[in-house]
């Protein structure tokens, strides 16, 4: 019976993951063409050194390595390639406990996950699915995922979580809904089967699966199968001995109503997130810290996905916006789990949409101030594509308590509300700047 289910399980990750052989010469065949030509990578090579985003712990990370670590290390140079592994991994040395030693560990010599490694660098770097590397790598990793799953026992390990989770990663950045949904459904069913085998699985490897399961939801709209509930590791509650740094900021006294208790409870949360975040220096932060600020962040991102899935009410605008907002507060606010502008660029387009409908009902008459905040957050945000929208109507919505143009007034107001300036000060002062050029 036991090895009935082991093998059900397996038939369902290779059914649902489409793990297909792929190659130049295959996908040249399938249509007609010749092998494709090896184009230059637009991507420009950095300074930033691969070794540094392995923790100095170990003597040699890269004699584990089973691949091409030529490649690897050629590829880790290019600044396109830094966020390439997030949220599950971090080829950039400021993220101590996501590098690849904390996340992978032993798995390492793992063939499967090397070459998953080299998929999604290579993905970055090329910027073209259809290149040769890319799908030479791709035709590795899926090779060698083949041969393991003939084995539940090999099946079950960290190294082939992994490596799905960094091909969700490729699938979530390409809008691929239903592969998302295929991989993460298998990762379930490896994680059963660790569960069975008894494999230990480290923190490391469940912060990633968290998190790549969440921003994936966010992307693409798949479903949530691993969420802040699921992980031990990952629980999160308020510090009773901290009780005075859970509050709603007063910005938000005036719509308490239209907001509703649920949410508040969120804002609660976030603006401690905020002021922890503000009296930190991350800079000499300990590992044990910074991943409870970390389950912090992850808890309030969480919950506040959930309730606008489940407990928003699409009837209020000032409410769903309010939500949008709050989880680019949260983003923005500590650990930056998706360093590129992808995933806080998805979220205020979102959040502009939602905004342009809602001008045609006045529902903003009696919450400018609150319109503000929702306004300036969206601007710090978004690329700088949106930026000019942002900053159009906030101007054009001049019923405000200040002077648009008086930028210490704003930021006064804004302080009101969820805030930091130490935080999103870069972000605000390019911000500002376009709202000034707008102005003019």
């Amino acid at each position: 019976m036991r090895q009935s289910i082991r093998k059900r399980r397996l038939s369902a990750i290779r059914k649902n993951e489409h793990f297909h052989i792929v190659t130049p010469e295959t996908v040249a065949r399938s249509r007609g063409e010749k092998k494709p030509s090896s184009a230059s990578s637009k991507s420009r090579s950095s300074d930033h050194d691969p070794m540094s985003a392995i923790a100095a712990t170990t003597p040699d990370p890269f004699a584990a390595i089973e691949g091409d670590t030529h490649e690897l290390f050629r590829l880790m140079r290019y600044e396109a390639a830094r966020q390439a592994g997030e949220p599950v991994v971090s080829f950039d040395p400021g993220e101590g406990f996501r590098n690849l030693h904390n996340v992978f560990r032993a798995n390492l010599s793992d063939p499967a996950l090397c070459n998953a490694m080299l998929l999604s660098l290579s993905c970055a770097v090329e910027l073209n699915p259809q290149h040769p590397k890319v799908l030479t790598y791709k035709g590795e990793t899926i090779r060698w995922m083949n041969e393991r799953m003939n084995s539940p026992r090999e099946a079950a390990s960290a190294g082939t979580i992994g490596t799905i989770l960094l091909l969700v990663g490729i699938e979530a950045r390409a809008g691929h809904q239903q592969a998302v949904q295929a991989h993460l459904n298998g990762i379930s069913q490896i994680m059963k089967l660790c569960d069975e085998f008894q494999v230990v699985l480290h923190d490391g490897i469940k912060r990633s699966t968290f998190w790549q399961d969440l921003i994936s939801a966010i992307l693409t709209g798949s479903q949530r199968v691993l969420n802040h509930h699921f992980f031990a590791e990952l629980s999160w509650r308020r510090d009773p001995l901290s009780p005075s740094i859970f509050y709603v900021p007063t910005g938000f006294n005036a719509h308490t109503e239209v907001l509703g208790r649920e949410f508040l409870v969120i804002l609660e949360d976030l603006q401690a997130l905020r002021l922890l975040r503000d009296s930190t220096d991350r800079t000499s932060q300990d590992p044990i810290s910074a991943m409870h600020l970390d389950n912090h962040q992850a808890s309030i991102e969480s919950r506040l996905h959930d309730f606008r899935l489940c407990g928003n009410d699409p009837l209020n605008p000032v409410l769903e916006c309010s939500a949008i907002a709050a989880f680019l507060c949260t983003f923005m606010l500590y650990t930056e789990v998706w360093n590129s502008t992808l995933v806080s660029s998805h979220l205020a387009s979102q959040l502009f949409r939602k905004l342009q409908l809602s001008f045609q009902h006045g529902c903003w008459n009696d919450h400018r101030d609150l319109l503000v905040w929702i306004l300036c957050t969206g601007g710090i945000s978004t690329a700088e594509g949106l930026q000019p929208s942002f900053a159009h109507l906030l101007i054009e919505q001049q019923a405000l308590h200040v002077d648009p143009l008086d930028e210490e007034a704003l930021l006064n107001l804004l302080g009101s509300f969820i805030w930091s300036r130490q935080a999103y000060r870069k972000r605000w002062q390019a911000f500002w700047e376009i709202v000034l050029s707008s102005k003019s």
